[in-house]
C-alpha cells in the first residue's frame, strides 16, 4: 500500500480516485522489466526535454525583462528631455533633476552629449564609455556589468528624439530574483508534467503492452511447467499491434507443441510395443537358438556313436583284420561305407563349430605351436588323395618360422579345409603348393595356391557363405558340405587375423592367411 506521509497522518493512495488502478499498474510495471524500462525511459526523456526548454525558456525571459527595463528607463530620458528641451533648460539642469529620477525609476545615472560628442550634461552613477558615432547615427550599445546588477546603455539621438545622445547605467538587481523565481515555477510545472505524462504513460502501457506481456509469460511459465498439457492453453488476443501478432503465433505454437505431443505418445507407444514385440522375438529366438544348440548337441551324440561305430567296423573290414572278404565287390562295398561315415562325421562337426561361431560360444585352447610342423602334418594327411587324383602337393618353406600362439586343432582344421579344396578343384597333372613365410616384424603368413579350376567374383561370394556352393560342373561332381571356406574364415577371426582369397577361372586360386603380430613369437 502506498502510503504519502504527511504531519498530520498518511494519507492512503487506494483511496483516492484511480488509487486502486494506479497501485495495480505499479505493481504490474514492477514485474515487468521492459515496462519499467519503458517507463524511465520516457520519465528521464520527458525531463530532459523540458530541461533544455528550461534553459531556452530563462534565457528568453531574462532578455525580455532587460529589454523592459531598458524601455522604462528610455522613456523616462525622452519624456526629461522633451521637457527640457521645450522648457528651454540647458543641458547642465540635469544634475538637479537626475537625484529626483533615481528615486522613482531604474536609471542609476545617465550622461548627455552633443553632436560633437562631448559632454553636456550627467548626474549619479556615471556609466561606462562608449564609442560616439554622430547623434543621428549609429545602433543602440549595451554593455551588462559583471555584477549582474547594473546594464549600461547608448543610445543614439533618433532613440531618444533629442539633440544629445544618452549613456544611461541602469538598475537590473530585481532581474536576477525574477529569474529565480520564473526558474522555480517553471521547474514546478516540469514536474507536474512529468509526473502526469509518467502516470499516462504506465496507464498506457498497462492496458497495451503489460496484459500482453503478462498472459504471454504465464503461457509460456503453464507451457515449461506443463508442456504435455499445451492443448489446454490458449492467451486472448488483445489490441492490433505486433503483440497481438506474437499472441496469435503463441497460440499456433501451442496447437503444433500439442499435436506434438500427441504424435510423441502415440510414437512412444508404438515403440514401447516394438520394444515388447523385440523382446519377445529376442527371447523366442534365444529360446530357439537354445533348443538349436541342444537339438545339435544332442544329434551330435546321437550321430557320433553309430557312425564312429560304422567308421571303426569298416576300417576293420576294409584291413580283413578278421579273415579275407572273399569277394572283391564286398571291399569297393565297405569303403564307400567308410568314406560315407567319415564324410557324414565331417558333416557334424562343421555344423557344430558353426554352430558354437555363431551364437559367440566358440573357445580356443591356445598355446605355442610349431607351424612348419603342422604344416608338414596336414600335408601327409592329404598326400594320399592328391597322389589318387595325380596331383602335385607341394610344401615350401623359407627358412625358420617363428612360433605361433594359438589353437593348434583350429590351425590345423583351417589348413586341412584350404589343402583339401585345393585338391578338390585342382585337375589330374595340376599342382598345390603351401608356403609359410616368417619376417622379421612379427608376422607369419601361410599360402595356399593351386592351378585348378578357381571361380569368379561371383562363385568367389557364394563360396564364402554357409552351404554356399560355386556354379561349374566339375564343383558339382564334388562331394561338399559348403561350410569348409566360411568355416575357415570365422576361425581365422576367432584367432584375430584374416583370410584373402584370389581366384581366376581355368587359372587356379591363391589363398592367403595372415596372423596377428602379437600372437607371432621370435
Amino acid at each position: 500500500m502506498l502510503l504519502l506521509r504527511r504531519e498530520y497522518g498518511s494519507v492512503d493512495w487506494t483511496r483516492l480516485p484511480f488509487g486502486r488502478r494506479l497501485e495495480n499498474v505499479v505493481s504490474g510495471l514492477r514485474q515487468c522489466r521492459l515496462c519499467l524500462r519503458i517507463t524511465w525511459a520516457i520519465f528521464l526523456a520527458i525531463l530532459l526535454t523540458e530541461a533544455a526548454i528550461l534553459i531556452f525558456s530563462v534565457r528568453a525571459f531574462e532578455r525580455d525583462r532587460l529589454l523592459e527595463v531598458e524601455r522604462e528607463a528610455l522613456v523616462v530620458m525622452r519624456v526629461m528631455l522633451r521637457g527640457m528641451v521645450r522648457q528651454g533648460a540647458a543641458p547642465g539642469a540635469l544634475q538637479q533633476i537626475g537625484p529626483k529620477l533615481r528615486e522613482n525609476t531604474v536609471l542609476i545615472g545617465a550622461r548627455l552629449h552633443d553632436k560633437k560628442g562631448k559632454i553636456a550634461g550627467e548626474f549619479g552613477a556615471l556609466p561606462g564609455s562608449f564609442k560616439l558615432d554622430s547623434l543621428g547615427k549609429g545602433a543602440v550599445q549595451k554593455r551588462r556589468m559583471d555584477n549582474g546588477e547594473t546594464m549600461d546603455v547608448l543610445w543614439p539621438a533618433k532613440k531618444v528624439y533629442a539633440p544629445y545622445a544618452v549613456a544611461a547605467r541602469i538598475d537590473t538587481s530585481e532581474i536576477a530574483g525574477q529569474v529565480c523565481a520564473f526558474i522555480w515555477r517553471i521547474i514546478g510545472l516540469i514536474l507536474l508534467i512529468t509526473v502526469v505524462v509518467t502516470i499516462v504513460a504506465m496507464l498506457v502501457l498497462e492496458r497495451l503492452m503489460l496484459r500482453p506481456i503478462r498472459s504471454l509469460r504465464q503461457g509460456l511459465v503453464r507451457v515449461a511447467e506443463h508442456p504435455e498439457n499445451t492443448e489446454a492453453i490458449e492467451i486472448s488476443a488483445l489490441g492490433k499491434d505486433e503483440l497481438r501478432e506474437v499472441t496469435l503465433s503463441f497460440n499456433v505454437l501451442t496447437a503444433r507443441l500439442a499435436g506434438a505431443f500427441r504424435e510423441i505418445e502415440r510414437q512412444n507407444a508404438d515403440l514401447a510395443a516394438q520394444a515388447k514385440l523385440q523382446t519377445e522375438l529376442r527371447q523366442a529366438a534365444e529360446a530357439a537358438d537354445h533348443s538349436k544348440t541342444l537339438f545339435l548337441t544332442n544329434m551330435s551324440h546321437e550321430l557320433r556313436t553309430p557312425l564312429n561305430a560304422i567308421i571303426g567296423y569298416s576300417e576293420a573290414i576294409t584291413l580283413e583284420t578278421f579273415g579275407p572278404l572273399g569277394n572283391e565287390k564286398y571291399k569297393e562295398y565297405i569303403g564307400d561305407i567308410h568314406l560315407s561315415g567319415a564324410h557324414l562325421l565331417q558333416l557334424i562337426n562343421d555344423l557344430l563349430d558353426m554352430s558354437a561361431i555363431e551364437a559367440g560360444r566358440l573357445e580356443l585352447s591356445e598355446g605355442s605351436l610349431d607351424v612348419d610342423a603342422v604344416i608338414d602334418t596336414v600335408v601327409k594327411l592329404v598326400q594320399p588323395r592328391a597322389d589318387a587324383a595325380g596331383i602335385d602337393l607341394q610344401k615350401r618353406s623359407n627358412g625358420a618360422l617363428p612360433v605361433l600362439i594359438a589353437d593348434e586343432r583350429r590351425v590345423r582344421q583351417i589348413l586341412l579345409n584350404l589343402i583339401t579344396n585345393a585338391v578338390k578343384f585342382t585337375q589330374p597333372g595340376g599342382e598345390v603348393s603351401v608356403a609359410a613365410n616368417g619376417g622379421g616384424d612379427r608376422q607369419l603368413t601361410i599360402t595356399v595356391t593351386d592351378d585348378g579350376i578357381g571361380m569368379n567374383d561371383d562363385d568367389l561370394s557364394r563360396a564364402l557363405k554357409p552351404f554356399g556352393r560355386a556354379s561349374g560342373g566339375r564343383v558339382r561332381e564334388t562331394e561338399g558340405t559348403g561350410l569348409g571356406l566360411p568355416l575357415t574364415v570365422e576361425l581365422m577371426k576367432a584367432h584375430g587375423g584374416s583370410l584373402d582369397i584370389s581366384s581366376q577361372p581355368e587359372k587356379g586360386t591363391r589363398v592367403s592367411l595372415s596372423f596377428p603380430p602379437e600372437r607371432v613369437v621370435g
